[in-house]
């Protein structure tokens, strides 16, 4: 995109107070970064994260409880000591989607499902399925990748794997591996 620059890890100024914030790309890995100001606007934000125009690049406010929050370039945020996190990017747009019925505003068309679990707290014993119209619902790996460009919100949950074994016509079901035939 026209005027984003890639960010820079060795250009951040350090903070006078000792203030950091935390930024991930879509990678959602967080590295520390310093931020002078308490109460950052979201340009301030993507200008500490490396962007020159905060125009063209996406502030998502990863809140204590798992949500996203789209930060405008002049939107006052109140950072809680330590800092928050936030994922920049840059990106002209939002796919939304959602997980267990929570709503999720993605900046980018594909996701990975590693990606997935991480924004929606889909626990590691759990599968993650991608619900489908006329179609059966797809398991999403965590290397897989879903894209969310379809029209739509993509509607995606998670529930314990399930095993089924048919013997002769019987049926028998279980939750887990543990579950024991009678």
């Amino acid at each position: 995109m026209k005027g984003a620059t890639v960010p820079n890890a060795n250009t951040f100024p350090p903070a006078q107070d000792g203030h950091f914030i935390e930024v991930a790309g879509l990678d959602l890995v967080f590295k520390p970064v310093p931020l002078a100001d308490h109460t950052p606007t979201g340009a301030q934000i993507a200008s500490a994260a490396g962007y020159s125009d905060a125009q063209t690049v996406t502030v998502l406010h990863l809140l204590a409880n798992g949500e996203l929050e789209d930060i405008r370039p002049t939107e006052v945020v109140s950072v809680p000591q330590p800092g928050g996190r936030f994922v920049v990017v840059v990106t002209d747009r939002s796919y939304r989607l959602t997980i267990d019925g929570k709503r999720i505003d993605w900046p980018v068309q594909r996701i990975s499902g590693s990606i997935l679990r991480h924004l929606g707290g889909v626990q590691a014993d759990k599968l993650l399925y991608l619900e489908r119209q006329d179609k059966a619902d797809v398991v999403v790996e965590d290397h897989d990748l879903v894209d969310l460009g379809h029209a739509g919100v993509e509607a995606l949950y998670s529930r314990a794997p399930v095993w089924i074994l048919n013997i002769q016509g019987v049926r028998l079901e279980g939750a887990d591996a543990n579950d024991r035939c009678q």
